[in-house]
């Protein structure tokens, strides 16, 4: 609505810059004046809504409102000029750095709504533990090549260093029953 309004004046400044060099009959000038005035209402009607803010805001003590307050005088402002038909480029930059405020309050206000929102908590670490059956398989396993290794072979000597080096790299190999961690 402020963005609108804020067209609106722009739109008005230039055609009172165009009026200024042609001059005005009687109907033009009483049409200016009614959308003047239908824009100070409108003004008017922000303000009042950006003072019920602010006094929203304030209500808990916090002097989050002052802001909006702030923005409610600056609205008074502009709503003068607009009454006292004295639109002028001051006035229209006025309007600009409102509409940046009030984009600025929306996004502080949206941030604040989030903080009640948003609640971080630890994770808690379930870990995993091994598996009976995998526990007995692994055992039975390093038993197996254990009696493996008990057992006398007659080999040649290839062989069993062959055999030596499969039964080492057997030991490097074996899996740790420490617990992974679940994905």
């Amino acid at each position: 609505m402020q963005q609108s309004l804020s067209d609106r004046l722009q739109k008005m400044k230039e055609q009172m810059g165009e009026g200024a060099n042609a001059g005005r009959d009687g109907r033009q000038q009483r049409q200016l004046s009614k959308e003047l005035a239908q824009m100070a209402a409108q003004q008017a009607a922000l303000r009042q809504m950006a003072e019920k803010k602010a006094q929203e805001l304030n209500a808990d003590g916090s002097g989050d409102g002052t802001q909006m307050s702030d923005i409610a005088k600056e609205m008074e402002e502009i709503e003068r000029d607009l009454v006292n038909k004295d639109v002028t480029i001051e006035t229209l930059e006025r309007q600009q750095e409102l509409m940046v405020r009030l984009l600025e309050a929306e996004k502080a206000e949206m941030t604040r709504g989030e903080d009640d929102k948003r609640k971080s908590t630890t994770g808690n670490q379930n870990l995993a533990t091994t598996p009976a059956p995998l526990l007995e398989y692994l055992d039975q396993k390093a038993r197996e090549a254990e009696w493996l290794r008990t057992i006398p072979l007659e080999l040649q000597g290839y062989y069993r260093d062959r055999v030596n080096d499969y039964f080492n790299n057997l030991d490097d190999t074996k899996p740790t029953l420490e617990p992974q961690p679940e994905r």
